[in-house]
């Protein structure tokens, strides 16, 4: 149950620093189609919330990250550059979720053969 709870907080930690990191990359910047009101936007921090979130759930994933593309201008290099940034954090991410979980699973084994 300890590392379930530890879990829990490492994701919720997650998901603010991917907010505050969206707010400084993107926030303002989501503004190059003005025939519909975004609603997937790092402008405010509920907003960058919600957006995070929304990417960790896979619901349309695919939509901001072409959007956080476009706003550094297309699919050239300096607009490809903060699609690096996520994939390489969300590795970390993992490493140390499976980490967590797996030292968690390795001290409940020995308790219960020993």
């Amino acid at each position: 149950m300890k590392s379930i709870a530890s879990l829990l907080l490492l994701l919720f930690l997650f998901i603010i620093i991917f907010s505050l990191l969206g707010m400084q990359l993107f926030g303002g910047k989501f503004n190059f189609d003005q025939t519909h009101t975004k609603r997937s936007t790092f402008d405010t921090f509920p907003q960058a919330l919600l957006t995070v979130f929304q990417i960790l759930t896979g619901e349309d994933w695919n939509v901001v990250m072409y959007d956080g593309i476009m706003a550094y201008g297309g699919p050239f290099f300096p607009g490809m550059l903060p699609k690096l940034i996520p994939d390489i954090l969300l590795n970390v991410f993992l490493a140390i979720a499976v980490d967590n979980l797996a030292s968690g699973d390795a001290g409940t084994a020995k308790d219960k053969g020993g």
